[in-house]
């Protein structure tokens, strides 16, 4: 786990500002969009193997897939708060 822990360090170091912005942009909420990006960055370690080995794609396109889908998971659950 350590390689995968330092690997995945850089990544996030590499990638955590513009995910934040990327998803406060689609939120226009500061807490939402630290949520939103914990979700991610958890997501992106749960599976990290798999995650870096996946054909074709980089790991910022990967990060931002991830992203997307937490903030539509996010209005879709807003929507039915509301």
């Amino acid at each position: 786990m350590g390689e995968h822990t330092a690997t995945f360090a850089d990544l996030y170091d590499a990638h955590a500002e513009e995910i934040y912005d990327f998803l406060y942009y689609k939120t226009f909420d500061t807490y939402a969009a630290e949520d939103l990006m914990s979700i991610t960055f958890m997501k992106a370690l749960e599976h990290f193997p798999s995650f870096k080995a996946e054909a074709g794609a980089s790991a910022k396109s990967c990060l931002y897939k991830i992203a997307r889908n937490a903030a539509i998971e996010y209005y879709r659950t807003k929507k039915l708060d509301v």
